[in-house]
């Protein structure tokens, strides 16, 4: 059976897939929903980083934070995670 940790990128990754499936209908349905959809996108982004750096990989890690700085520039805790692995 997969690890807690593998599941929990699992859930995180289907969370991710989702996420952007929502966020991309929601442009043209709800835009003024988009902020807030942008933030919750980031986050998971930033959860999947965190996994991914507290696992030693780094890649993996700098790719999700990226991620989450591209579908929310403003989002602080993927800065600072980004700034730390530079």
């Amino acid at each position: 059976p997969p690890s807690y940790a593998q599941q929990a990128l699992e859930t995180l990754t289907r969370a991710w897939n989702l996420q952007r499936g929502i966020l991309d209908r929601s442009r043209v349905e709800r835009p003024d929903l988009v902020p807030e959809l942008r933030r919750t996108a980031a986050e998971i982004c930033f959860r999947m980083g965190e996994h991914h750096s507290s696992h030693g990989d780094d890649g993996a890690a700098l790719e999700c934070f990226t991620d989450a700085v591209h579908v929310d520039e403003a989002y602080g805790p993927a800065l600072l995670a980004l700034a730390r692995l530079c």
